[in-house]
């Protein structure tokens, strides 16, 4: 069976979860009010950051500073190409419309009009392209939080994940610097050779291929395999923004108006957690650390964090 779009996809997704029996209520530790909750989680999260940031900080004073290889990358990217009406609807045919409190139009009617706003959307996209600035409003996320898995208790914080959205607008402008950004990286051959995420032809799958394979040919060999496995904790969560920018500038070539967005991307973002409707007190809390999930930054920071830790 082939899925013609997401909808069919979600649709396929739901009904499997009625199949099995999925309970899909959602339940969160008891609160006296929606208020109160959405207060305590926010809450919660924000201390989990501290406490392993202060961790990281002490465990770096242990281990001392280190500094980045020698490496200096000869390419240039400093500056955005301008995107047309046709780019932005391909862009849009390759995103998920999902719903979004901040959004002024419902997923619904926006699925029905897009094609109507792509000229605005253009607009919007090339102002931050060309100027290197992304607007404070496109850099609120609105968390959400999930289960992490089926029957854990709900009772503890710690079970949950925060799932952030963001505004439709802001999403767009996002995948209009990766499709780029991705261009550029792989016409002057700045991939990680081992990369298997955001990559065509490449996934989980391959990535579990290669390591069967290292390990199966090791052992025929008659070598000894030990496995590492690295887990870092909040690791989105925590990034250091000097880190992956001066990497991007001295490791890819990044510069210019291209560098200057991306540090206006990673800077003043905030969140505010939001559950029936309840949003907490402090509506929008500064994030000083860290990049946005399920975005443009989730690959390339992880490329930076793993080559500075392992170095």
């Amino acid at each position: 069976m082939i899925l013609e779009n997401v909808h069919d996809s979600k649709l396929l997704f739901h009904t499997v979860d009625k199949l099995l029996q999925r309970s899909i209520d959602k339940r969160y530790p008891s609160a006296n009010s929606d208020q109160e909750l959405v207060n305590a989680f926010a809450d919660f999260l924000s201390a989990k950051i501290v406490r392993i940031r202060d961790e990281l900080l002490d465990r770096k004073e242990k281990l001392g500073e280190r500094t980045m290889e020698d490496f200096e990358c000869t390419s240039c990217f400093s500056e955005f190409t301008m995107v047309t009406d046709e780019d932005v609807s391909g862009l849009i045919r390759g995103l998920a419309i999902k719903a979004c409190a901040l959004d002024p139009l419902p997923a619904s009617i926006m699925r029905k009009c897009y094609s109507s706003l792509i000229p605005i959307f253009s607009t919007v996209i090339n102002l931050s392209l060309s100027s290197g600035v992304l607007p404070k409003e496109l850099k609120v996320a609105l968390l959400s939080p999930f289960v992490k898995k089926l029957n854990a208790e709900f009772e503890q914080f710690s079970n949950f994940r925060p799932v952030s959205n963001l505004k439709f607008i802001s999403k767009l402008i996002e995948k209009s610097v990766f499709v780029q950004l991705n261009s550029y990286l792989g016409e002057n051959c700045l991939r990680d050779p081992l990369q298997s995420a955001y990559k065509i032809f490449h996934s989980t799958e391959t990535a579990l291929l290669t390591v069967t394979n290292d390990i199966m040919m090791s052992l025929d060999k008659g070598e000894n395999v030990f496995l590492v496995l690295l887990d870092l904790s909040a690791a989105f969560d925590t990034v250091n923004h000097s880190l992956p920018l001066a990497r991007l500038q001295k490791s890819f070539g990044i510069g210019g108006t291209v560098l200057q967005w991306f540090h206006f991307y990673l800077s003043h973002r905030t969140q505010f957690v939001n559950i029936n409707e309840a949003n907490s007190t402090v509506r929008a809390r500064d994030l000083p650390v860290g990049v946005p999930q399920g975005s443009v930054w989730d690959l390339y920071s992880t490329f930076c964090i793993l080559r500075h830790l392992l170095k």
